[in-house]
Formats: structure tokens, sequence, C-alpha cells
């Protein structure tokens, strides 16, 4: 008898263990993203910072907790997620995945950097919530001679002049959030302008 009462009290372990297991699954803020659903989470979310990982990384299981908690705290200004890459393989090549594990930044369904930083959860929050941060500003009526008045301490300031809705005013904010992201202790602040007058004085 005590035997068999043992096993049951083995069983009722492994079963409540399981059940704790799939319960934190289930809570996790972490999107699973698959081949169906990839394009559409990016598409419906602003800023979407996936880990492409393979399960038996072991540097993938060390930040996996990190991981976890940094989407809870980030939920509802950005969305966390993460592709298997042992199992979703076309992803894995579509994005030229070389390492586990692999941290790529989207904004609005476009991948915009690749994450080089800390795994720890201080580092991937503050990632998140400075690549959020303005680092632009946008001047409808800046005058001639060549003067510049924006909201910044910064030093350096990269001015652009571009029609409104062109590429070449996507390909200056692109570039823009791009050095941002490496410009490191140098502060740098990129200003546009889109009037004629200021391509007169320019």
């Amino acid at each position: 008898r005590s035997g068999l009462f043992l096993a049951f009290v083995c069983a009722v372990a492994v079963f409540s263990a399981v059940l704790v297991a799939a319960d934190g699954e289930a809570t996790s803020d972490v999107v699973v993203l698959t081949q169906d659903n990839f394009d559409d989470v990016l598409n419906s979310n602003k800023d979407v910072f996936i880990k492409f990982y393979a399960p038996w990384c072991g540097h993938c299981k060390k930040m996996a907790e990190d991981w976890k908690t940094a989407a809870t705290q980030m939920k509802g200004k950005a969305v966390y997620a993460e592709v298997d890459c042992t199992v979703e393989k076309d992803l894995a090549q579509r994005f030229k995945v070389g390492g586990y594990p692999s941290l790529k930044l989207f904004r609005d369904g476009q991948h915009i950097a690749d994450y080089k930083g800390g795994r720890d959860l201080r580092s991937l929050v503050n990632y998140v919530e400075k690549a959020q941060q303005p680092r632009r500003w946008l001047s409808t009526a800046l005058p001639p001679p060549r003067t510049l008045s924006v909201p910044t301490p910064a030093k350096n300031v990269v001015v652009g002049f571009a029609t409104p809705g062109s590429s070449s005013l996507s390909d200056f904010e692109r570039a823009a959030r791009e050095v941002g992201e490496d410009a490191g202790s140098i502060p740098v602040a990129f200003a546009y302008a889109t009037n004629s007058e200021a391509f007169a004085a320019a």
C-alpha cells in the first residue's frame, strides 16, 4: 500500500507541475510567431521586438525569463515576440538569421535594426524605450538663412530637405533611426524641412 500511495503522490506532483507550466505559457505576454501569423502581427503593431531562437541554444535559454518579463513590462507599448527557427525555417531564411539568439526590431511592419546589446532585462527594455524616443523634428517654416531651432541639447544636427511624402523623406527618417541607435553618447538630432523657402535657402 505504501508503494501505491507513493506512486499516487508522485503522479499528483507531476500533474501539478504540468499544470503550472501550461498556465505559465498561457499567461506569457511573449507572442509566438509562425509563418501564418508573422505578417499580421507586424502589420497590426507599431513596434515589434523579435527573438529568433533555437530551443537547444544555451544563450537563448539563459535570456528566456528576462524576455518574458520584458514583454510584460512593455505590454501596450511594444510587442515582444519570438520565432522558433528550428520549426519556422522559412522565416529564419527570410531574415537571414545566422546565429542564435538573433534579436531584430520592426516598426510599422519593416525591419529597422538588429539588436547587439545586452540580453538582461534592463537592456532589453531600455533598448525599445530608447528606440521609441523622438529623434526627428519637423519644421515646415525653416527660414533663411540656414537657421534651425529644435527642442534638443544636441550640438550635432543633421538637416534634410525633401518633398512631403517622398521616398527621400522616408529614407531620411530610416537613416535617422539607424544612426540614432549607433550614436552612443554622441548627441545627434535630426530635422527636416519641406517648404520651398527653406529649399531656396539651402
